[in-house]
């Protein structure tokens, strides 16, 4: 009879627990002014990043660069597109700064992601999200990149945009989805 009750007992403390520990959460995600990214238009400018894995196949880029031309954008490449410390796209501080960079550029107005992979979770500690939050911008991607998402999010309000990387197919659906266009 011990052990039913100690497991009884256990199983609400976790239980109350997890109950605290979600509404905790929630008040303090609450307390942070959600900031909502201008939206993009015709000739704006989307730079093109690699804050994770590394652009094994180039010729991704070359696609992506035609794709939103042809949606009427600019894009300007990130060097992280062209880097490679092991499987990731530049050191942790390399791809740290090219977001920064991305963020604080007046002529940016998106940034998307090429990949995702693996490596956003070493960057988060090292964010400027104060500079984020002053500079807000849409930035896109998914896979790894949902780490970087979440985090920028929480910690300065941004909305950001669990969609399509630059090594995704950009078919049709993907596309009217994404700029809510129509044919």
């Amino acid at each position: 009879m011990k052990r039913r009750k100690f497991i009884k007992n256990a199983s609400l403390l976790t239980l109350g627990t997890t109950t605290l520990s979600s509404f905790s959460s929630a008040e303090q995600t609450s307390s942070i002014q959600k900031l909502i990214p201008k939206a993009l238009r015709k000739g704006d400018t989307i730079a093109l990043t690699a804050p994770a894995g590394a652009i094994f196949n180039k010729s991704h880029i070359t696609k992506i660069e035609k794709r939103l031309a042809e949606l009427g954008f600019k894009t300007v490449r990130g060097e992280t597109l062209n880097q490679q410390t092991g499987y990731l796209a530049g050191s942790d501080d390399f791809r740290t700064k090219e977001l920064h960079q991305f963020f604080e550029d007046d002529i940016v107005n998106a940034i998307l992601a090429m990949r995702g992979g693996w490596g956003c979770a070493r960057i988060l500690d090292k964010l400027d999200y104060k500079l984020i939050q002053q500079n807000p911008k849409i930035i896109m991607g998914y896979s790894d990149i949902t780490s970087l998402l979440i985090a920028i999010t929480d910690k300065t309000g941004l909305v950001t945009y669990h969609g399509p990387v630059g090594y995704s197919s950009w078919k049709e659906f993907s596309t009217k989805q994404v700029f809510n266009t129509r044919k």
